[in-house]
């Protein structure tokens, strides 16, 4: 499986000299209010949509003199409950977000492209898996890292249970995370996405630095603002360059390559209209 990651020309130069950074997931919120929210705050979403949809058909019904519906029947909606403890969660996990499809998305470059500066980086699942696994190493098996397709979900219905299986996964199967399933269920709202954002086609890999106490309480922890995974040589089989990037800049980006000794081929976008060579009559 091909995967492929877009980002900006200094992430791209930040990731060649130092190696992949996942920041913590918290950082997400600033985009996404609904990062993190787990199968069970999906459900109770639906419900309270549902619970608003009814209290709007019951009132518009008294206003029309429908003798038979009363203020009875408006129900107040049940809270959403735990999103501070799903906040205070997210601090402890990091994320590596790839975009899972063979076929360049231009929504995608113009996320990433500003001034024509954007890079897409591809590698296989494989690579992807092994990069991990040293990272889990590296950790004494601290860590609990899975990695998933991310799963997009309508507010308004109730998902059930949507979670695709892992792809692969990373434990200490005498670890005492694997005696917390709560926690363990609820690293599944990190793979669950607003149907809004399915343009991302997003595949996960996340990292959980949760140490628990013999109590199974947290333990505390000092803030961390991410993790690095350091790449192979041959882990990143193609680039690719944003539509309409300069040639100088293209070979500046191959310059980076060589001086990290990173060897793969650079090449411009399918997209790029300026590739083609044209006579003009």
């Amino acid at each position: 499986m091909i995967i492929s990651r877009y980002m900006t020309f200094e992430r791209f130069v930040d990731v060649c000299k130092k190696g992949l950074f996942l920041p913590p997931a918290n950082y997400y919120l600033k985009n996404d209010p609904w990062e993190g929210l787990t199968i069970f705050h999906w459900q109770q979403i639906a419900e309270q949509i549902a619970t608003q949809n009814l209290n709007a058909f019951n009132r518009k019904q008294i206003e029309m003199g429908n003798e038979t519906i009363t203020d009875v029947n408006i129900i107040e909606p049940t809270p959403i409950m735990g999103r501070g403890r799903i906040n205070d969660a997210l601090t402890h996990v990091f994320l590596s977000c790839w975009y899972n499809s063979t076929e360049e998305s231009i929504a995608m470059w113009k996320l990433y492209s500003q001034d024509t500066c954007g890079v897409c980086i591809e590698t296989d699942i494989d690579k992807l898996k092994a990069m991990f696994g040293e990272l889990w190493q590296t950790h004494n098996r601290k860590l609990f890292i899975m990695a998933r397709n991310v799963t997009y979900i309508n507010p308004k219905e109730s998902p059930h249970s949507k979670v695709e299986q892992a792809t692969f996964e990373f434990s200490d199967p005498n670890g005492q995370y694997i005696s917390n399933p709560s926690h363990h269920f609820a690293l599944g709202g990190l793979s669950l996405k607003h149907f809004a954002l399915s343009f991302e086609k997003e595949f996960r890999v996340i990292c959980d630095s949760f140490m628990l106490s013999n109590s199974n309480l947290l333990r505390e922890r000092e803030p961390n603002e991410g993790i690095r995974a350091q790449l192979s040589k041959d882990f990143i089989r193609r680039v690719v360059v944003c539509p309409g990037m300069k040639n100088s800049r293209k070979d500046e980006i191959a310059g980076v390559l060589k001086d990290n000794g990173i060897y793969c081929p650079v090449e411009r976008s399918a997209f790029d209209f300026a590739s083609f060579q044209w006579s003009v009559k």
